[in-house]
């Protein structure tokens, strides 16, 4: 039993700075691994796939956790993350779905694109004031998200009006928790929903100018779309089968590629005449019974061009 017992416990030797990119990839038969003070850096894709490795404790001497570390890691529940890291790179802990809490030290600097998505076991979120930096869809498909804050004093981020979300302050994106139903006013651009089946309405205000990120929100039934909006994102509301209906202000231009594909529930669309339809942004859209065109169509040309700015 002792024999099989060290078999499943990987002990890095003292003295390694670094653990090697795909040190460890695709061993399954791993369940603890112990990591020593002289490591500063965990390389990429270190532990990929190690579906069986339980906990992780990164001591204080690691500075950076590198892409993919841990990624498809999906028994991994409890990471416990040291006093110096200061980056975790793109995908590092994508689809750890067992992954329930994670603590982000006072160190940490940045948080790389889709670093935690598809942790669907997540539950609550709190943002250190350190961090500067905060990547695409870091939190997207974390469907279990409940509290999403950002600790007073961070420079580029907060958590104004009790948002349950992420706002980047100087560029206005909201990152948000799935039982997010009002965004704050002064918002210029939505992301990042994406995957939250609990979302069942969403208030959007008329400081919005771009729409996008809610893909696969199931539960969604309406949208309400202000007049400020001038462009619908590529997948914005791709696969948001719960809608049925959709009103598009005259002042959208853009409806962008794949916006409202697999919206199986949508039966009615109401557009204003001079918007551009990106390719396919109503595909699969199979109960759509009645389209709705506000103001006089302009004949389409011989041969269509999406690609034109409009």
């Amino acid at each position: 039993m002792a024999n099989e017992q060290e078999k499943n416990i990987v002990s890095i030797p003292d003295g390694t700075t670094r653990i090697g990119t795909k040190a460890f990839s695709g061993r399954t038969d791993i369940e603890s691994v112990i990591i020593p003070d002289s490591v500063t850096e965990i390389g990429e894709d270190a532990f990929k796939e190690c579906t069986g490795l339980k906990n992780v404790v990164i001591p204080n001497s690691v500075t950076t956790i590198n892409g993919g570390a841990f990624s498809g890691c999906t028994a991994l529940s409890n990471v416990v993350l040291g006093d110096s890291v200061k980056e975790i790179k793109y995908f590092a802990f994508y689809k750890c779905t067992n992954l329930k809490n994670i603590v982000f030290p006072v160190s940490l600097e940045k948080i790389g694109g889709s670093a935690f998505m598809g942790c669907s076991s997540l539950t609550n979120i709190v943002i250190p004031s350190s961090v500067d930096s905060i990547g695409d869809d870091v939190f997207s498909d974390c469907t279990n998200i409940r509290s999403l804050k950002v600790k007073e004093g961070n420079k580029n981020y907060d958590s104004r009006d009790n948002c349950n979300g992420i706002i980047e302050k100087f560029r206005s994106i909201l990152i948000a928790g799935c039982s997010t139903t009002v965004i704050p006013h002064g918002i210029l651009e939505t992301r990042s929903f994406s995957g939250c089946k609990d979302l069942t309405n969403i208030v959007i205000p008329d400081t919005v100018k771009m729409i996008g990120g809610f893909n696969n929100c199931t539960g969604l039934k309406e949208i309400v779309i202000p007049n400020s909006v001038k462009e619908i994102q590529n997948c914005a509301f791709r696969g948001c089968t719960g809608l049925n209906s959709v009103v598009i202000p005259e002042s959208v231009k853009k409806i962008g590629w794949n916006a409202f594909s697999e919206c199986t529930g949508l039966t009615h669309l109401t557009i204003p005449s001079t918007v551009r339809i990106d390719g396919c942004a109503f595909n699969g859209c199979t109960a759509l019974k009645t389209v709705e065109i506000k103001g006089e169509m302009k004949p389409f040309p011989e041969r269509m061009t999406w690609e034109n700015e409009y």
